[in-house]
């Protein structure tokens, strides 16, 4: 399913693709990205049935044009998910990403999620996260 509105920047449209695989939940984003939208593919993966029975997720950041999300904001999101991870416990979060900006945010919701069942990871390549995520 994609989704995608006019955005802050002009109307430039932003877009997120979530895909449900046999044991998680691919989400492939592009354009510019909000916290905003992040926030709302993480509701939605939770009221989805499949979602107590997953064992990760994967947001894949690597074609998009811009991101915004605040400290604020990433510690509000890591605080839903430790909230939630009682429905999937053991469930890895990849996040993959080449820019600084994101690491650093995501650096903060891994803070946040410590002393949660939930592990959380940055890779640079999609293929090192599908690998972490489904060892062989």
């Amino acid at each position: 399913m994609i989704h995608g509105e006019h955005g802050p920047l002009g109307g430039i449209a932003m877009a997120s693709e979530s895909t449900w695989e046999e044991e998680g939940v691919y989400l492939r984003f592009s354009g510019p990205v909000t916290a905003d939208e992040i926030i709302r593919e993480n509701l939605k993966m939770f009221m989805d049935l499949r979602f107590r029975g997953s064992r990760y997720q994967i947001w894949d950041f690597l074609n998009i044009d811009s991101f915004s999300m605040s400290e604020e904001e990433a510690s509000m999101l890591s605080r839903d998910d430790s909230e939630i991870a009682g429905l999937a416990p053991d469930l890895k979060v990849a996040i993959v990403t080449q820019r600084d900006d994101i690491e650093r945010i995501a650096e903060l919701y891994q803070e946040g999620m410590e002393g949660s069942t939930w592990q959380a990871r940055v890779f640079r390549q999609l293929d090192d996260a599908r690998q972490w995520v489904l060892p062989k």
